[in-house]
């Protein structure tokens, strides 16, 4: 039977060790330090390695985005909690403006505002009005 081997990082000076599968989860000494680690062999690949970065980013973005889906927040009527997805609330059916919508908001505002200041300017102007 051949002895499959492993590689483990020393938790003191960060060497690589290769270390026999039933070794794996036990207690000894370091062969680079000296000093004793326990040894046990990483999920994913070493650090360091080249393919630890691309294999730790995968993981990082998977769990973002995980999260980012998972993200609720709380109806305006009933407080129950909803997807930040949802166009309409599952408890009371109330319906959430979709970003479009603010957007026209915000400019629908800005413009009345610029009408409104306009108006305002040629009263004073015209001498209908004095403050």
């Amino acid at each position: 039977m051949e002895t499959t081997f492993l590689k483990g990082l020393c938790k003191h000076c960060h060497q690589s060790i290769d270390f026999p599968q039933e070794y794996n989860g036990q207690k000894m000494q370091c062969p680079h330090c000296g000093k004793e680690t326990y040894l046990i062999a990483p999920a994913g690949p070493l650090p360091g390695t080249p393919l630890a970065k691309d294999f730790f980013n995968k993981a990082i973005k998977a769990e973002k985005s995980k999260l980012e889906m998972q993200r609720l927040i709380p109806c305006k009527d009933c407080g129950h909690q909803v997807s930040r997805n949802a166009e309409v609330c599952p408890n009371c059916g109330c319906v959430f403006e979709g970003k479009n919508a603010r957007v026209f908001r915000y400019v629908f505002v800005g413009i009345l505002s610029l009408l409104l200041t306009s108006i305002i300017l040629w009263v004073l102007r015209a001498g209908l009005f004095s403050i």
